[in-house]
């Protein structure tokens, strides 16, 4: 049982490491559209 409990706690840390990257790309992607717009405006 207790290893299941370390199991899921890894698993756990895999998603929001995943998530944290995942969230870390939208947010690269969106200032890199934000400065293009900005970048057609002038």
């Amino acid at each position: 049982m207790h290893h299941m409990d370390c199991q899921v706690k890894q698993l756990l840390f895999l998603v929001v490491c995943f998530a944290v990257k995942l969230l870390a790309m939208v947010v690269n992607a969106a200032h890199v559209i934000i400065s293009f717009e900005d970048f057609a405006e002038l």
